[in-house]
């Protein structure tokens, strides 16, 4: 079983989402807007042991993972996020989705993700890398032949020096509030790789702060508008991995 689930299977709906609004809450500056529907029992749906879906968000407590839809953006040039809304900015963006960010938040909350410590707004604009917890980011998809499964710096490629993106972690920041508005929400910001105090998560690459160089893979993606499953993959604590 994943070292940080946070409820137990056999749970009601109703207990996790009194869980999920505590999580919520304990967040300090990382909540939901105050003014936005906060999730309800019929919105959260256990699918199977321990699985539960947020409207299109899948939720995985045995694993630690959380999976969303979305599509391909686009397969060539200069990229600064992985993963933006539809509606959000997917002129610099591999993958776009349809889904909420506030309903990927609940839902990495819910696996037990620790988001980066309250910081003021002042403090925000002095920041070149966040803390939080590490994560690591799939992309799924099926062509007419066979099924791929690729870490998404496979997808991202350095300009500079012609090379895939090295694998490493991502760090779950999980935004912030600013007058009990979720920012992420308004941005509409999922996964960016320059650094973006907006969006839910943050690349570590020591090269991210670079906003020139990254480039999608063009060889390794699949066409403009190509369906595809995204997954953050939440990764054991140092402590955690000590223990082992």
């Amino acid at each position: 079983m994943h070292p940080r689930v946070p409820f137990a299977q056999s749970a009601t709906l109703a207990l996790i989402l009194c869980l999920a609004t505590r999580l919520i809450a304990a967040e300090g500056d990382k909540p939901a807007p105050t003014d936005s529907p906060k999730p309800s029992a019929s919105a959260l749906q256990k699918q199977g042991r321990g699985i539960f879906n947020l409207k299109d968000v899948t939720l995985d407590n045995i694993k630690g993972a959380v999976s969303f839809p979305a599509v391909v953006n686009m397969n060539s040039n200069v990229v600064e996020y992985v993963v933006v809304c539809d509606d959000g900015k997917t002129h610099e963006s591999l993958l776009r989705t349809t889904v909420e960010p506030r309903d990927i938040h609940v839902a990495m909350l819910l696996i037990g993700a620790k988001c980066a410590p309250p910081l003021s707004p002042d403090e925000l604009l002095r920041v070149t890398r966040f803390k939080g917890d590490k994560v690591q980011v799939w992309v799924e998809w099926k062509d007419e032949k066979t099924s791929h499964k690729v870490r998404a710096e496979d997808l991202l490629r350095n300009n500079e020096t012609g090379k895939t993106m090295q694998h490493n972690h991502w760090i779950y920041n999980g935004s912030w509030t600013f007058k009990k508005t979720f920012i992420a929400e308004v941005e509409r910001s999922i996964l960016a790789i320059f650094t973006d105090k907006d969006a839910l998560m943050n690349c570590a690459d020591p090269q991210s702060a670079n906003d020139e160089i990254w480039f999608a893979h063009t060889k390794k993606i699949p066409k403009e508008g190509a369906p595809v499953r995204v997954t953050f993959q939440l990764l054991p604590t140092e402590k955690q991995a000590k223990a082992k």
